[in-house]
């Protein structure tokens, strides 16, 4: 039973199109192959959209926000604590405790410090879970982390 179960967990996170794709990167990467211009041109143009795409979409979110539905309950400011929080100040330590160097370790902290993914919501609506709340949850920490962002940064400045 259990070994069926690590088979079907294997082969579910090995065979999805993130890891495929990053195996076949890899491949091209290593071997030096270089993509002819009609492969190219759209990958170049879809990874120009990395940066606006998401914008796009929490300024949607953000418009759409139920603030005071998202800001309900204790499990919002538990979580909020966690993912702007404590996430970033055990990067944080983590950082420090294997020496990095401070570029590194800002950087780390900087990837730590960010909020929830636009994709919270895809996630939500895929697991049939409250597809209305998770987007005011990512606005809202989105909004959340401009506070908390700007004091984890600064303690880890001061720090290393």
């Amino acid at each position: 039973m259990l070994d069926g179960l690590v088979q079907v967990f294997a082969k579910t996170l090995l065979l999805n199109p993130g890891v495929i794709s990053v195996v076949v990167a890899m491949a091209l990467y290593f071997a030096s192959i270089s993509l002819p211009e009609v492969i190219l041109a759209p990958v170049t143009y879809l990874s120009q959209l990395n940066t606006p795409l998401p914008m796009v979409v929490i300024g949607y979110q953000l418009s759409q926000a139920d603030f005071r539905r998202a800001l309900h309950g204790a499990s919002f400011w538990v979580s909020a604590a966690l993912r702007l929080v404590i996430l970033p100040l055990l990067a944080l330590g983590v950082c420090m405790l294997m020496r990095l160097d401070s570029g590194v370790t800002l950087a780390v902290v900087i990837a730590a410090s960010t909020p929830p993914a636009a994709l919270l919501g895809m996630f939500a609506a895929k697991f049939d879970k409250d597809v209305s709340l998770a987007p005011s949850l990512v606005a809202v920490q989105t909004l959340l982390s401009m506070i908390t962002m700007p004091l984890v940064l600064g303690l880890a400045k001061f720090l290393v």
